[in-house]
């Protein structure tokens, strides 16, 4: 499988995800404020989260809207037909014989897929104010430290980019 068979896959799924998050806040009266594809370490996942938060509060609290671990909505993708897509892209990546580091080839093509997904998703929705916050979540993995200030700035306007900075080096220790 190649990533132009597993782009517009994935897609769908996070198109069909978002629209069942949205509706899901819509019935709480609340917004979806964040909406990630989450992944591991090993890349071998992939579920989409959303945060939902009440419309009326001001403004959500970073430690909750930059947190995907903290979130309150997500959808279980290991029966669903995207995760068979996950496991066909990887088998398609799989030489242990003839690569020693074939692996890290493939995390980091699934992790630019998964941006590219979020990247599309965001030119059909716009951004702005009501917007969600977007990004690529990579639980327990350095990867995602490494990464994230990127992948969040592709993803997000400039304002939410700036705060996303803030808390993410507030969190991770940096200076």
């Amino acid at each position: 499988m190649k990533d132009t068979e597993v782009f517009p896959l994935l897609l769908a799924a996070a198109e069909t995800s978002l629209r069942d998050a949205q509706e899901t806040a819509e019935n709480q009266n609340c917004r979806v404020a964040g909406f990630a594809l989450v992944s591991d370490d090993s890349a071998c996942s992939f579920a989409p989260y959303a945060a939902i938060d009440s419309e009326s509060q001001p403004g959500t609290d970073p430690s909750f809207l930059f947190n995907p671990d903290n979130w309150n909505w997500s959808r279980d993708t290991a029966e669903a037909p995207e995760g068979d897509i996950v496991e066909d892209f990887y088998k398609a990546f799989e030489d242990y014989d003839n690569d020693e580091h074939w692996h890290e080839r493939y995390r980091e093509r699934f992790y630019l897929i998964l941006v590219a997904v979020l990247e599309a998703l965001r030119s059909k929705i716009g951004s702005g104010e009501s917007s969600p916050f977007m990004t690529v979540w990579i639980v327990d993995s350095s990867t995602f430290r490494t990464r994230a200030k990127a992948w969040t700035r592709r993803l997000n306007d400039t304002e939410t980019y700036s705060e996303y900075v803030k808390w993410h080096d507030k969190t991770s220790g940096a200076t």
